[in-house]
Protein backbone atom coordinates (compact mmCIF):
# COMPACT_ATOMS: atom_id res chain seq x y z
CA UNK A 1 0.00 0.00 0.00
CA UNK A 2 0.84 3.23 -0.84
CA UNK A 3 1.93 5.36 2.18
CA UNK A 4 -0.46 8.16 0.41
CA UNK A 5 2.25 11.25 -0.01
CA UNK A 6 3.77 12.23 -2.92
CA UNK A 7 6.71 13.41 -1.95
CA UNK A 8 8.95 16.13 -0.08
CA UNK A 9 6.52 18.67 -0.89
CA UNK A 10 4.04 17.07 0.83
CA UNK A 11 6.11 16.72 4.31
CA UNK A 12 7.07 19.89 4.46
CA UNK A 13 3.80 20.92 4.08
CA UNK A 14 2.48 18.63 7.13
CA UNK A 15 6.12 20.61 8.79
CA UNK A 16 4.43 23.67 8.31
CA UNK A 17 0.57 22.58 9.37
CA UNK A 18 2.31 20.69 12.73
CA UNK A 19 4.46 23.84 13.51
CA UNK A 20 1.19 26.01 13.69
CA UNK A 21 -0.74 23.66 15.61
CA UNK A 22 -0.78 23.24 19.39
CA UNK A 23 0.79 20.16 21.12
CA UNK A 24 2.49 17.59 19.63
CA UNK A 25 1.38 17.07 15.67
CA UNK A 26 1.36 13.13 14.41
CA UNK A 27 1.32 11.16 10.82
CA UNK A 28 1.39 7.21 12.15
CA UNK A 29 0.44 3.92 10.63
CA UNK A 30 -2.34 1.46 11.87
CA UNK A 31 -0.26 -1.25 13.32
CA UNK A 32 0.44 -3.04 16.71
CA UNK A 33 2.41 -0.24 17.77
CA UNK A 34 0.88 2.92 15.77
CA UNK A 35 4.48 3.33 14.10
CA UNK A 36 4.97 6.75 13.22
CA UNK A 37 5.31 8.65 10.04
CA UNK A 38 6.02 11.49 11.08
CA UNK A 39 5.76 13.71 14.08
CA UNK A 40 7.25 17.24 15.26
CA UNK A 41 9.63 17.68 17.87
CA UNK A 42 7.16 18.85 20.67
CA UNK A 43 7.23 15.15 21.33
CA UNK A 44 10.53 15.52 23.54
CA UNK A 45 9.13 17.86 26.18
CA UNK A 46 6.10 15.53 26.23
CA UNK A 47 7.85 12.35 26.57
CA UNK A 48 11.52 13.09 26.34
CA UNK A 49 12.37 11.15 23.13
CA UNK A 50 13.68 13.07 20.33
CA UNK A 51 10.95 12.64 17.26
CA UNK A 52 13.75 10.80 15.53
CA UNK A 53 13.27 7.89 17.98
CA UNK A 54 9.78 7.64 17.43
CA UNK A 55 10.05 7.83 13.57
CA UNK A 56 13.42 5.39 13.65
CA UNK A 57 11.04 2.62 15.54
CA UNK A 58 13.47 3.22 18.86
CA UNK A 59 10.37 3.70 20.61
CA UNK A 60 6.75 3.67 20.37
CA UNK A 61 3.53 5.46 22.15
CA UNK A 62 2.16 2.39 22.95
CA UNK A 63 5.42 1.29 25.37
CA UNK A 64 4.67 4.52 26.91
CA UNK A 65 0.79 4.15 27.54
CA UNK A 66 -0.22 3.37 31.18
CA UNK A 67 -1.22 -0.07 31.82
CA UNK A 68 -5.13 0.78 32.75
CA UNK A 69 -5.44 2.67 29.59
CA UNK A 70 -4.32 0.71 27.25
CA UNK A 71 -7.32 -1.34 26.22
CA UNK A 72 -9.40 1.74 26.12
CA UNK A 73 -7.25 3.43 23.61
CA UNK A 74 -7.67 0.60 21.34
CA UNK A 75 -10.84 0.04 21.45
CA UNK A 76 -11.55 3.88 21.60
CA UNK A 77 -9.48 4.08 18.25
CA UNK A 78 -10.87 0.73 15.88
CA UNK A 79 -14.53 1.94 16.57
CA UNK A 80 -14.04 5.41 14.97
CA UNK A 81 -11.98 3.84 12.55
CA UNK A 82 -14.69 1.71 11.50
CA UNK A 83 -17.60 4.66 11.68
CA UNK A 84 -15.29 6.77 9.61
CA UNK A 85 -15.22 9.49 12.73
CA UNK A 86 -12.33 11.50 14.44
CA UNK A 87 -11.43 10.18 18.30
CA UNK A 88 -10.88 12.48 21.31
CA UNK A 89 -8.84 10.33 23.90
CA UNK A 90 -7.49 11.24 27.13
CA UNK A 91 -4.87 9.06 29.01
CA UNK A 92 -1.60 8.52 31.11
CA UNK A 93 1.54 8.47 28.92
CA UNK A 94 5.06 7.95 30.96
CA UNK A 95 7.66 10.21 30.17
CA UNK A 96 11.45 9.55 29.88
CA UNK A 97 12.03 10.20 33.72
CA UNK A 98 9.38 7.53 34.90
CA UNK A 99 6.64 10.24 35.55
CA UNK A 100 3.52 10.14 34.12
CA UNK A 101 1.75 12.96 32.01
CA UNK A 102 -1.90 13.46 31.56
CA UNK A 103 -2.70 13.91 27.85
CA UNK A 104 -5.58 14.74 25.54
CA UNK A 105 -5.49 13.16 21.77
CA UNK A 106 -7.19 14.12 18.91
CA UNK A 107 -7.00 12.58 16.02
CA UNK A 108 -8.45 10.64 12.72
CA UNK A 109 -8.30 8.42 10.13
CA UNK A 110 -6.56 9.46 6.26
CA UNK A 111 -7.65 7.25 3.70
CA UNK A 112 -6.45 6.87 0.21
CA UNK A 113 -7.91 7.43 -3.17
CA UNK A 114 -8.69 3.89 -2.97
CA UNK A 115 -10.60 4.34 -0.03
CA UNK A 116 -7.59 2.13 1.98
CA UNK A 117 -6.64 3.45 5.74
CA UNK A 118 -3.57 4.91 5.29
CA UNK A 119 -2.99 7.03 7.98
CA UNK A 120 -3.70 8.20 11.40
CA UNK A 121 -3.22 11.88 12.04
CA UNK A 122 -3.83 14.39 14.86
CA UNK A 123 -2.15 15.81 18.11
CA UNK A 124 -1.61 15.13 21.21
CA UNK A 125 -1.71 17.93 23.94
CA UNK A 126 -0.32 18.06 27.85
CA UNK A 127 -3.06 18.47 29.74
CA UNK A 128 -1.41 17.53 33.40
CA UNK A 129 -2.01 20.91 34.69
CA UNK A 130 -5.09 21.20 33.79
CA UNK A 131 -6.22 17.38 35.31
CA UNK A 132 -3.80 18.73 38.58
CA UNK A 133 -6.44 21.72 38.70
CA UNK A 134 -9.41 19.85 38.40
CA UNK A 135 -8.12 17.28 41.12
CA UNK A 136 -7.58 20.29 43.68
CA UNK A 137 -10.85 22.30 42.89
CA UNK A 138 -12.80 18.75 43.51
CA UNK A 139 -10.76 18.33 46.68
CA UNK A 140 -11.39 21.77 47.78
CA UNK A 141 -15.05 21.76 47.10
CA UNK A 142 -15.45 18.90 48.60
CA UNK A 143 -13.89 20.45 51.88
CA UNK A 144 -15.86 22.95 51.47
CA UNK A 145 -18.64 20.93 52.10
CA UNK A 146 -17.60 19.14 54.46
CA UNK A 147 -16.56 22.66 56.53
CA UNK A 148 -20.02 24.13 55.85
CA UNK A 149 -21.25 20.14 57.31
CA UNK A 150 -19.61 20.79 60.52
CA UNK A 151 -20.61 23.91 60.63
CA UNK A 152 -24.31 23.67 60.34
CA UNK A 153 -23.34 20.70 62.83
CA UNK A 154 -21.63 23.36 65.35
CA UNK A 155 -24.53 25.71 65.53
CA UNK A 156 -27.20 22.74 65.79
CA UNK A 157 -25.36 21.71 68.94
CA UNK A 158 -24.67 24.92 70.02
CA UNK A 159 -28.09 26.02 69.60
CA UNK A 160 -29.53 22.87 71.83
CA UNK A 161 -26.78 22.53 74.05
CA UNK A 162 -27.41 26.77 75.25
CA UNK A 163 -31.13 25.46 75.53
CA UNK A 164 -30.76 22.70 77.76
CA UNK A 165 -28.13 24.84 80.15
CA UNK A 166 -31.20 26.85 80.58
CA UNK A 167 -33.05 24.44 81.44
CA UNK A 168 -30.36 22.50 83.53
CA UNK A 169 -29.77 26.14 85.71
CA UNK A 170 -33.84 25.91 86.60
CA UNK A 171 -33.77 22.30 87.29
CA UNK A 172 -30.26 22.54 89.66
CA UNK A 173 -31.56 26.07 91.20
CA UNK A 174 -34.90 24.69 92.16
CA UNK A 175 -33.61 21.12 93.56
CA UNK A 176 -31.08 22.85 95.64
CA UNK A 177 -34.08 25.34 97.20
CA UNK A 178 -35.90 22.13 98.23
CA UNK A 179 -33.01 20.33 99.68
CA UNK A 180 -32.42 23.43 102.43
CA UNK A 181 -35.92 22.91 103.25
CA UNK A 182 -35.78 19.62 103.72
CA UNK A 183 -34.56 18.01 107.36
CA UNK A 184 -30.93 16.43 106.95
CA UNK A 185 -32.29 12.96 107.77
CA UNK A 186 -35.38 13.72 105.53
CA UNK A 187 -35.25 10.27 103.02
CA UNK A 188 -36.06 12.82 100.21
CA UNK A 189 -32.46 14.20 100.64
CA UNK A 190 -30.78 11.04 98.98
CA UNK A 191 -33.19 11.57 96.61
CA UNK A 192 -32.64 15.10 95.47
CA UNK A 193 -28.41 14.57 96.01
CA UNK A 194 -29.10 11.81 93.39
CA UNK A 195 -31.09 14.32 91.28
CA UNK A 196 -28.07 16.77 91.59
CA UNK A 197 -25.74 14.66 90.45
CA UNK A 198 -27.41 13.48 87.46
CA UNK A 199 -27.61 17.88 86.63
CA UNK A 200 -24.15 17.81 86.98
CA UNK A 201 -22.99 14.82 84.47
CA UNK A 202 -25.77 16.58 82.16
CA UNK A 203 -23.67 19.86 82.69
CA UNK A 204 -20.66 18.58 81.83
CA UNK A 205 -22.13 16.82 78.74
CA UNK A 206 -23.63 20.45 77.61
CA UNK A 207 -19.94 21.55 78.01
CA UNK A 208 -18.59 18.67 75.75
CA UNK A 209 -21.15 19.14 73.03
CA UNK A 210 -20.45 23.36 73.61
CA UNK A 211 -16.85 21.69 72.73
CA UNK A 212 -18.25 20.53 69.54
CA UNK A 213 -19.75 23.57 68.63
CA UNK A 214 -16.19 25.61 69.03
CA UNK A 215 -17.16 27.81 71.36
CA UNK A 216 -14.43 29.96 72.67
CA UNK A 217 -13.02 28.18 75.93
CA UNK A 218 -14.63 30.06 78.89
CA UNK A 219 -11.76 29.42 81.15
CA UNK A 220 -9.11 30.34 79.27
CA UNK A 221 -5.53 30.40 80.34
CA UNK A 222 -1.80 29.74 79.31
CA UNK A 223 -1.19 26.17 78.91
CA UNK A 224 1.72 24.49 78.81
CA UNK A 225 1.30 22.38 75.58
CA UNK A 226 4.16 20.07 76.08
CA UNK A 227 3.12 19.32 79.47
CA UNK A 228 -0.05 18.32 79.22
CA UNK A 229 1.06 16.04 76.33
CA UNK A 230 3.24 14.32 78.73
CA UNK A 231 0.76 14.05 81.42
CA UNK A 232 -2.06 13.02 78.57
CA UNK A 233 0.78 10.47 77.18
CA UNK A 234 1.20 8.83 81.01
CA UNK A 235 -2.31 8.29 81.42
CA UNK A 236 -2.94 6.84 78.29
CA UNK A 237 0.28 4.18 78.32
CA UNK A 238 -0.87 3.44 81.54
CA UNK A 239 -3.95 2.36 80.12
CA UNK A 240 -3.00 0.15 77.13
CA UNK A 241 -1.81 -3.43 76.91
CA UNK A 242 1.19 -4.46 76.46
CA UNK A 243 1.01 -5.46 73.03
CA UNK A 244 0.30 -1.30 72.32
CA UNK A 245 3.84 0.68 72.52
CA UNK A 246 3.64 4.14 72.44
CA UNK A 247 6.64 6.29 71.97
CA UNK A 248 6.85 10.04 72.85
CA UNK A 249 8.95 12.84 70.95
CA UNK A 250 8.67 15.93 72.32
CA UNK A 251 10.41 19.28 72.31
CA UNK A 252 12.71 19.90 75.07
CA UNK A 253 11.00 23.57 75.88
CA UNK A 254 7.71 24.92 76.74
CA UNK A 255 5.00 24.84 74.08
CA UNK A 256 2.42 27.95 75.80
CA UNK A 257 -1.17 28.37 74.32
CA UNK A 258 -4.05 30.23 75.34
CA UNK A 259 -6.86 28.03 75.79
CA UNK A 260 -8.89 25.76 78.35
CA UNK A 261 -6.34 22.81 79.87
CA UNK A 262 -9.45 20.50 80.29
CA UNK A 263 -10.82 20.54 76.60
CA UNK A 264 -7.18 20.65 75.29
CA UNK A 265 -6.61 17.36 77.97
CA UNK A 266 -10.15 15.72 76.40
CA UNK A 267 -8.65 16.47 72.69
CA UNK A 268 -5.17 14.82 73.42
CA UNK A 269 -6.99 11.72 74.91
CA UNK A 270 -9.53 11.28 72.02
CA UNK A 271 -6.76 11.71 69.77
CA UNK A 272 -4.19 9.23 71.07
CA UNK A 273 -7.13 6.69 72.25
CA UNK A 274 -8.40 6.62 69.11
CA UNK A 275 -5.07 5.63 67.62
CA UNK A 276 -4.70 3.16 70.14
CA UNK A 277 -7.41 1.45 69.59
CA UNK A 278 -6.99 1.85 65.43
CA UNK A 279 -4.13 -0.81 66.45
CA UNK A 280 -4.99 -4.35 64.85
CA UNK A 281 -5.30 -7.73 67.65
CA UNK A 282 -1.20 -8.37 67.33
CA UNK A 283 -0.81 -4.49 68.26
CA UNK A 284 1.71 -2.03 67.20
CA UNK A 285 2.53 1.59 67.79
CA UNK A 286 1.27 5.08 68.79
CA UNK A 287 3.79 8.23 68.65
CA UNK A 288 2.93 11.31 70.27
CA UNK A 289 5.23 14.26 69.20
CA UNK A 290 4.89 17.73 70.50
CA UNK A 291 6.83 20.81 68.98
CA UNK A 292 6.37 24.56 67.97
CA UNK A 293 5.92 25.14 64.11
CA UNK A 294 6.15 28.31 61.68
CA UNK A 295 3.07 27.72 59.58
CA UNK A 296 2.73 29.13 55.78
CA UNK A 297 2.37 27.48 52.97
CA UNK A 298 -0.27 24.43 53.68
CA UNK A 299 1.07 20.90 53.75
CA UNK A 300 -1.05 19.83 50.58
CA UNK A 301 -0.28 15.76 51.80
CA UNK A 302 -2.42 16.35 54.37
CA UNK A 303 -6.49 16.42 54.61
CA UNK A 304 -7.22 19.51 56.09
CA UNK A 305 -10.43 19.10 58.24
CA UNK A 306 -10.35 22.54 59.72
CA UNK A 307 -9.73 25.35 58.38
CA UNK A 308 -10.82 23.87 55.17
CA UNK A 309 -8.04 25.21 53.23
CA UNK A 310 -5.05 24.54 55.66
CA UNK A 311 -4.63 28.31 55.80
CA UNK A 312 -2.87 28.64 59.01
CA UNK A 313 -0.60 31.64 59.70
CA UNK A 314 2.46 32.26 62.03
CA UNK A 315 3.97 30.32 64.89
CA UNK A 316 1.69 27.36 66.74
CA UNK A 317 2.47 24.40 68.53
CA UNK A 318 2.13 21.03 66.68
CA UNK A 319 0.49 18.17 68.42
CA UNK A 320 1.03 15.04 65.60
CA UNK A 321 -0.23 11.79 66.76
CA UNK A 322 0.79 8.65 64.18
CA UNK A 323 -0.27 4.96 64.47
CA UNK A 324 0.24 1.70 62.26
CA UNK A 325 -3.18 1.05 62.40
CA UNK A 326 -5.62 -0.65 59.74
CA UNK A 327 -6.06 2.82 58.29
CA UNK A 328 -9.10 4.75 57.24
CA UNK A 329 -11.23 4.16 53.66
CA UNK A 330 -11.34 7.19 51.77
CA UNK A 331 -15.11 7.33 51.99
CA UNK A 332 -14.90 6.97 55.56
CA UNK A 333 -12.35 9.90 56.17
CA UNK A 334 -14.69 12.09 55.48
CA UNK A 335 -17.28 11.11 58.33
CA UNK A 336 -15.26 10.32 61.19
CA UNK A 337 -15.32 13.50 62.72
CA UNK A 338 -19.40 13.61 62.49
CA UNK A 339 -20.65 13.28 66.14
CA UNK A 340 -21.53 9.94 67.11
CA UNK A 341 -20.00 8.04 63.82
CA UNK A 342 -17.92 5.55 64.34
CA UNK A 343 -15.90 2.71 62.03
CA UNK A 344 -15.86 0.40 64.95
CA UNK A 345 -18.98 -1.72 65.75
CA UNK A 346 -19.33 -0.63 69.38
CA UNK A 347 -17.89 2.96 69.00
CA UNK A 348 -20.42 6.43 69.66
CA UNK A 349 -19.93 9.25 71.11
CA UNK A 350 -18.67 12.73 70.66
CA UNK A 351 -14.90 11.69 70.19
CA UNK A 352 -13.98 13.21 67.27
CA UNK A 353 -16.30 15.88 66.53
CA UNK A 354 -15.25 16.92 69.83
CA UNK A 355 -12.15 17.65 68.58
CA UNK A 356 -13.10 19.66 65.97
CA UNK A 357 -14.95 21.78 68.20
CA UNK A 358 -12.51 22.15 70.50
CA UNK A 359 -9.36 22.89 67.52
CA UNK A 360 -11.94 25.56 66.12
CA UNK A 361 -12.43 26.80 69.62
CA UNK A 362 -8.94 27.57 70.04
CA UNK A 363 -8.33 29.00 66.58
CA UNK A 364 -6.06 26.16 65.93
CA UNK A 365 -6.25 23.46 62.76
CA UNK A 366 -7.01 20.00 62.74
CA UNK A 367 -5.43 17.57 59.61
CA UNK A 368 -5.14 14.53 58.85
CA UNK A 369 -3.29 11.35 56.72
CA UNK A 370 -4.65 7.73 56.69
CA UNK A 371 -4.01 4.73 54.08
CA UNK A 372 -5.59 1.61 54.70
CA UNK A 373 -2.92 -0.86 55.96
CA UNK A 374 0.05 1.15 56.66
CA UNK A 375 -2.16 3.86 59.27
CA UNK A 376 -2.95 7.46 60.33
CA UNK A 377 -1.10 10.49 61.27
CA UNK A 378 -3.28 13.56 62.96
CA UNK A 379 -1.96 16.33 63.21
CA UNK A 380 -3.27 19.43 65.65
CA UNK A 381 -2.12 22.74 65.76
CA UNK A 382 -2.59 25.52 68.15
CA UNK A 383 -1.57 28.57 68.03
CA UNK A 384 1.44 29.67 70.10
CA UNK A 385 0.91 32.53 73.28
CA UNK A 386 4.33 33.34 73.70
CA UNK A 387 7.51 33.86 70.78
CA UNK A 388 9.79 32.53 73.27
CA UNK A 389 8.00 28.80 72.49
CA UNK A 390 10.17 28.99 70.09
CA UNK A 391 8.84 28.46 66.77
CA UNK A 392 11.33 26.52 63.89
CA UNK A 393 9.95 26.03 60.26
Amino acid sequence: MSDGLDGKGDDDLIRVIGANVPGTVYLCRNDATYSMHWLTEDVEALTGWAASEFVSGAMNFVALYHPDDVAMIEEEVAAALAQRRPYVLRYRLRHRDATYRHVEEHGQGVWDESGALAFLAGNVLDVTEQVEMRRRRAALEKRLKRAEKLESLGLLAGGIAHDFNNLLVTILGNTEVVRERLAPESQEVELLDQVLQASGMAARLVRRVLSVAGEAPEDASIVDLRQLGERTFDIVRASQPGEVVLAHEGTSSPLLVSGDAAQLQQLLLNVMVNACEALPAAGGRVWLRTRPVMLGVPDTSLEWVFPHDGALLGAHAEVEVEDEGVGIAPDALTRIFDPFYSTKPEGYGLGLASVVGTVRGHGGGLAIRSEVGRGTVMRVYVPLDAPASGPQG
